[in-house]
């Protein structure tokens, strides 16, 4: 009688990996630490190369954010395999559009209330000083309305608000995000910290409409909307927020 064989033992398979859960963000604050670490590492190379020129400090500026962003693009798809536009709630749609222009000029009546009710400084920024050199306006107006926004949007709303709603639910990570937002904005306003907390608040508005409708596209338009309406105040000879 021959003895029974047995099947050789195989190593178990390693698990499949895991699919990133629809809505939810599958990178990590040590990828938001890395995207703000090579921000800055393009931003002075940007600024030494560039400063010599006209408008050189903008320039450089909107140059860093086009290769940031192709870079984190490469980033997203050699980690994780995974797109990058989409991925940060980039989700072109009509309505999305639609709500954030209408939102995005009920939050300027908003804001010109509260410069007038609260009398706001009128801070001399260094866009402004731009603006009154013709030559830079169409520059200028690109950053304001297109460009800045859109890149703000992407790291404030896209890729840093869903690792803080993840962590400390919807309202603190809006709150979280729309703090340093404003921040960031402290250094051109002079430190002007009633025009900062402005900004905090356009940033609280920016990140609901994020959360509400899953979309940078839609907060990328309110924002554009806003800033577009400031620029277009300011070229009429007219500071909207201080009469």
């Amino acid at each position: 009688m021959s003895e029974p064989t047995s099947e050789p033992i195989r190593e178990s398979e390693a698990p499949p990996p895991q699919l990133p859960i629809a809505g939810q963000p599958f990178w990590t604050y040590g990828d938001l630490a890395f995207a703000i670490l090579i921000y800055g590492a393009l931003s002075v190379v940007a600024t030494l190369t560039t400063r010599s020129l006209p408008g050189g400090l903008l320039l450089g500026q909107l140059l860093s954010y086009g290769v940031w962003f192709a870079l984190l693009a490469g980033f997203f798809r050699l980690k994780y395999g995974q797109p990058f536009w989409s991925s940060l709630g980039w989700h072109r749609s009509g309505r999305g559009a639609a709500v954030g222009v209408q939102l995005g000029v009920a939050l300027m009546a908003l804001a010109i209330a509260v410069g007038q009710l609260a009398h706001l400084p009128d801070v001399e920024t260094p866009l402004r000083t731009l603006l009154n050199d013709p030559k830079m306006v169409p520059l200028t107006a690109v950053a304001v309305a297109g460009i800045g926004p859109l890149a703000e949007e992407l790291f404030f709303r896209g890729l840093a608000q869903p690792l803080l709603t993840r962590s400390f639910g919807a309202v603190g990570g809006i709150l979280l995000t729309a703090v340093p937002f404003g921040l960031l904005h402290a250094e051109q306003l002079k430190n002007s910290w009633p025009n900062v907390a402005l900004i905090v608040v356009a940033g609280v508005a920016f990140g609901a409409v994020r959360y509400k409708l899953d979309s940078v596209f839609a907060s990328t338009v309110m924002h554009a909307t806003y800033n577009g309406l400031l620029l277009t105040g300011y070229l009429m000879g007219k500071n909207l927020l201080h009469g």
